[in-house]
């Protein structure tokens, strides 16, 4: 590929036009023409910043291909993210999994010492899974602060059309569960057969199903997303001083983790001492609602 064809394609992989590309270089709309023309060749100030702007090698800008050193992942960039997102998911369904057994063994009867040793089982298993996803991200983060690889339009284009399902399913499995428990709740006799205080905690539980099977969509959703944004990735790795965007951001995050931390603490002090695992549980989507003001009051985007 030509020096012109390199920097047609790297200007439209980035979503920009010649405009916005011009004005970036501080040059005429019509200089920027006659690049990608090959009729005429930037000064070395401009190549450098051209260089620097689109995150490539100047040999590769001048001489090689673009389109090929993009679309090579030889950092496996994208089979690191998707090990990532699948070993947060079950991380975290592993944990609001054992949540889930705890409430319905109590509610089947099963001793509560047996049904707590369960619980601990599936939180050591998720918290296990979390711990090893954080530490192999984070090496990856170290050796990898700038991502050489980018995704085809196309591609992209194919997880935007599928991001709405993966917000809407998720959403709808939880209000399933919270209409189910508003059921059991509010209209008697639903189930004569059964005992109301084994029907509160089997409605308890049946929400949680939902919500253990509806968390996961989202942070596949939400991480899958994160994905295809490798700008934001190389922006995020900066080796630069911290914005004081990202220092409200790290804020926000330490603050919802010493809040939901809390938040198990108290369940199962709660639930240890006074027996009250429902409606205890409560407790995690309050904090949740907790975490989402912290976001907006330390002016953390979504």
């Amino acid at each position: 590929m030509s020096f012109g064809e390199n920097l047609q394609y790297l200007r439209r992989q980035a979503n920009m036009t010649q405009e916005d590309l011009a004005a970036e270089m501080n040059v005429s709309r019509q200089t920027v023409s006659k690049w990608e023309s090959d009729g005429a060749y930037p000064e070395m100030e401009k190549l450098l910043q051209l260089s620097a702007r689109f995150d490539i090698d100047l040999d590769t800008l001048l001489r090689g291909s673009a389109a090929e050193a993009r679309t090579a992942d030889e950092q496996d960039y994208d089979g690191h993210m998707n090990r990532f997102t699948r070993q947060i998911m079950a991380g975290v369904a592993l944990i609001l999994a054992g949540v889930t057994m705890l409430l319905l063994l109590c509610g089947l009867g099963v001793p509560e010492g047996l049904a707590t040793v369960v619980f601990f089982l599936f939180l050591i298993a998720g918290v296990s899974v979390l711990i090893v996803a954080g530490i192999c991200h984070d090496t990856y983060e170290k050796e990898n602060p700038v991502i050489r690889f980018t995704y085809d339009s196309e591609t992209v284009r194919a997880f935007r059309r599928q991001f709405p399902i993966l917000i809407v399913v998720p959403t709808a499995m939880i209000l399933m569960g919270v209409t189910v428990l508003v059921a059991f709740y509010t209209i008697p006799g639903l189930l004569p057969s059964i005992p109301e205080e084994t029907l509160d905690f089997l409605g308890g539980a049946f929400l949680l199903l939902t919500v253990t099977l509806a968390v996961p969509i989202y942070i596949y959703a939400g991480i899958q997303s994160g994905k295809y944004d490798i700008a934001g990735w190389n922006r995020d790795h900066d080796r630069h001083p911290s914005t004081p965007e990202d220092k409200q951001a790290r804020k926000a995050s330490n603050i919802c983790g010493a809040i939901m931390s809390c938040a198990v603490m108290v369940y199962l002090l709660i639930g240890f001492v006074w027996s009250l695992w429902h409606p205890g549980w409560l407790i995690f989507p309050v904090c949740g609602v907790i975490c989402g003001i912290v976001n907006r009051a330390c002016g953390v985007e979504d």
